[in-house]
């Protein structure tokens, strides 16, 4: 009896690989499917990175806020388990060139970033009566030096009526318009002179109750990302013309209903990450190319790219999210086909 079941086990576990084997070829050559495609299939491909985490940068069970690469070195806010802001430069070996905290005391976790050439930090937050509380006491522009020092401050509701719906969506620095600002306002025009003034009036932000996020590509281009229903498109900015061009087609097309972060960088208009790919985006072809895939490379993380800065096609920066939710600093270079296992 013990030999018969044997002999049974045996058969059923022939005629059970023979119809796996008949699924995977089909009948007539099909194709297989992108789980099981071959080592040869993928080393074809030109689109391999090997990652360094960078230890010492960002504290452990920080929050990631601001990324970024401005003269030469790796730029990065971050929110400590304490609740405080802490800036970072990074030299791109990964050893810090300076850091500091930010001296600001707000009940808000959440605040935009931008730098400027000359290495001045701005951030845009929001206050709150108390961590408790959901009454915004004010919204403000502040001003660092090099150092950390406060040397600027702005209240943004200063000329806006107390009860009126009011939020700020992006602050980018350009070199011919200097600081930018989307809200609820419109896009306006910040110096330190002449205060706010509107470039692109609220009606032509089409959807974006809020203004909009904006993105900063390559050679100052400005772009802004829709929020709510339209999250995952993206929009030229006309900011000579005062002018929202239309969307783009590839973006809604490929990364519908995954989150789209996005870099400037040198090699092209725009870079975005979305999921395990980062792709440059060429703007007057309204098109995407796939620069970088992590999971082919061998890169194992959980819910994949963070916030992340492009020095070139060849190097990335990035925060990465581990299987446990936190983050870490990681460095992205590219290799040949050869060297990944």
């Amino acid at each position: 009896m013990i030999k018969s079941i044997s002999i049974k086990k045996v058969t059923v576990s022939i005629l059970a690989m023979a119809v796996l084997l008949s699924i995977v070829t089909g009948c007539g050559k099909k194709e297989i499917g992108v789980d099981a495609k071959s080592i040869s299939q993928i080393k074809d491909k030109d689109h391999f990175f090997k990652e360094e985490e960078i230890k010492g940068v960002i504290e452990e069970g920080s929050e990631d806020v601001y990324l970024d690469y401005v003269g030469g070195k790796i730029k990065c806010v971050y929110l400590d388990q304490a609740g405080k802001y802490k800036f970072v430069s990074a030299n791109t070996d990964g050893t810090i060139d300076k850091s500091y905290e930010i001296p600001v005391s707000t009940n808000d976790k959440h605040a935009f970033f931008e730098m400027d050439e000359s290495e001045n930090l701005y951030m845009q937050y929001s206050d709150f009566e108390s961590e408790e509380s959901s009454r915004k006491t004010g919204y403000y522009l502040v001003k660092f030096d090099n150092t950390g020092k406060e040397v600027g401050r702005e209240n943004l509701l200063s000329d806006t009526p107390e009860k009126s719906l009011f939020s700020v969506e992006g602050v980018v620095w350009t070199k011919d318009n200097g600081l930018i600002v989307s809200s609820s306002r419109g896009i306006e025009k910040y110096s330190e002179q002449d205060g706010f003034t509107c470039i692109i009036e609220p009606k032509f932000l089409y959807s974006f109750s809020h203004g909009g996020e904006l993105i900063k590509g390559s050679d100052d281009r400005l772009y802004i990302k829709g929020n709510n229903n339209d999250k995952d498109r993206l929009w030229k900015v006309d900011l000579a013309n005062g002018k929202i061009g239309e969307p783009s087609k590839c973006f809604r097309e490929n990364t519908a209903g995954k989150l789209l972060f996005f870099s400037r960088g040198e090699g092209n208009d725009l870079y975005a990450a979305f999921g395990d790919y980062i792709y440059g985006y060429d703007s007057k072809e309204d098109a995407i190319t796939e620069i970088a895939n992590l999971r082919d490379s061998d890169i194992g993380f959980g819910e994949g790219i963070g916030r992340f800065t492009a020095i070139n096609e060849g190097e990335f920066w990035a925060t990465i999210y581990k299987d446990n939710g936190e983050i870490y600093l990681s460095k992205l270079t590219k290799v040949n086909p050869e060297d990944i296992k």
